[in-house]
């Protein structure tokens, strides 16, 4: 498993990757809205950061892109890190990525300060707790 920065060139297999989780999609209780979800991807930052701190990846297994990760540092405070999304692909799901993903996400706050990590989860997402 690797993690491969992505930028807005990598549009279309982001909305690929949502259009593959329409399942994660209704579980945030909103219309499904894949190139919505996409643009999110690449353009929302939380309040009072900018793009410098904002880093999407996209989640490999060999050549494959199996999944999404967005990364904030610094959020909500300075020596926090913020996941905002992981996503992965469903024939992708309960084989151990998460875990992998888990420990580099650890690494990369580590390798700039950070002290803590927050994960958004979604409350009808048991699983994600």
């Amino acid at each position: 498993m690797e993690l491969r920065g992505m930028n807005r060139s990598q549009f279309r297999q982001a909305k690929e990757i949502f259009g593959q989780s329409k399942d994660y999609l209704q579980l945030e209780g909103k219309e499904v809205d894949i190139k919505k979800s996409a643009r999110n991807f690449f353009d929302t930052l939380p309040p009072g950061k900018s793009y410098a701190e904002k880093f999407n990846f996209g989640i490999y297994e060999g050549s494959q892109l199996v999944g999404l990760l967005d990364f904030i540092q610094g959020y909500p405070e300075r020596e926090t890190d913020f996941v905002g999304l992981l996503l992965l692909l469903p024939g992708a799901r309960q084989k151990g990525l998460g875990s992998q993903v888990q420990k580099k996400i650890v690494k990369l706050a580590k390798n700039h300060g950070a002290k803590k990590i927050r994960l958004a989860v979604l409350r009808k997402q048991p699983a994600g707790y």
